[in-house]
């Protein structure tokens, strides 16, 4: 009695020190100062800005992180185990060497760059294109992560069963393979836009400009010091927390709708 006593006093302080800075920022300030928030033009737009990279860097993420969760889960090859270690990466890189190293390669007096900007006119630099992939960088690991659990809960034999009634390997995929990983890709995906629309360290490095939300927190905090970043930091936390809410939702709902 006395070990699950103090386990639960122990869990209670872990928990107060999560939760209770955020209660912080929330009560800090007055309501109208927060509500002046939903007014700031320059605020909107920045949500706005990360909302929409994050959805494309999310959408690119699942396109690419699939097809390498599916070889991950289902074939053996060299290096696997190498590749499987690498999804790590972008998780304990400090994020402004994330920022960096992207800038090394997309910067125009790079190769890759100089292509891109050049002859394709995408500017990644100091541009959208950047955030998004800042963004693609840091949250990609966590849909090919729960990609993987969702291929894994599907039998390898319902694949070759279907191959034998005539489907191609493709058609195994789509039709076999594909929905039944779909629930565990959908949340990883959540995960991943949740994750890439707080991302900061990277974007300041490689895209300060347009300025997504926590960029703009980070400018009003050095500029206006602690008061004058509260409303922006406290608009962006309670949409963390709407966020927060909503993907187990959408989660739960996606999962119901495949099982029907």
């Amino acid at each position: 009695m006395r070990l699950y006593l103090a386990f639960s006093l122990i869990s209670a302080a872990l928990l107060a020190f999560w939760v209770g800075p955020l209660l912080a920022v929330l009560l800090t300030d007055p309501a109208e100062a927060y509500l002046r928030a939903w007014s700031d033009r320059e605020l909107i737009v920045a949500v706005g800005t990360s909302l929409a990279c994050a959805a494309a860097a999310v959408g690119i993420g699942t396109a690419l992180a699939v097809p390498l969760a599916y070889l991950l889960e289902r074939k053996e090859f060299r290096g696997k185990g190498l590749v499987q270690a690498s999804l790590a990466l972008p998780l304990i890189v400090p994020h402004p060497v994330v920022g960096i190293a992207l800038l090394l390669v997309f910067s125009k007096r790079r190769l890759l760059g100089a292509i891109l900007e050049g002859r394709l006119g995408i500017e990644i630099v100091g541009a959208a294109p950047g955030i998004v992939l800042a963004m693609l960088f840091v949250s990609a690991p966590l849909i090919v992560r729960a990609a993987q659990e969702g291929f894994r809960g599907v039998d390898f034999r319902l694949e070759k069963v279907a191959q034998s009634l005539g489907a191609s390997p493709g058609q195994a995929f789509w039709h076999v393979a594909l929905p039944g990983a779909r629930p565990a890709i959908f949340s990883g995906a959540a995960a991943a836009f949740a994750r890439a629309v707080s991302e900061f360290g990277s974007i300041a490095v490689l895209a300060y400009f347009p300025k997504t939300a926590p960029v703009l927190i980070w400018d009003r905090f050095t500029t206006y010091g602690l008061r004058g970043a509260l409303p922006a930091t406290a608009f962006l936390l309670m949409l963390s927390l709407v966020i927060f809410w909503l993907v187990p939702l959408f989660a739960k709902r996606r999962r119901f709708l495949d099982r029907n």
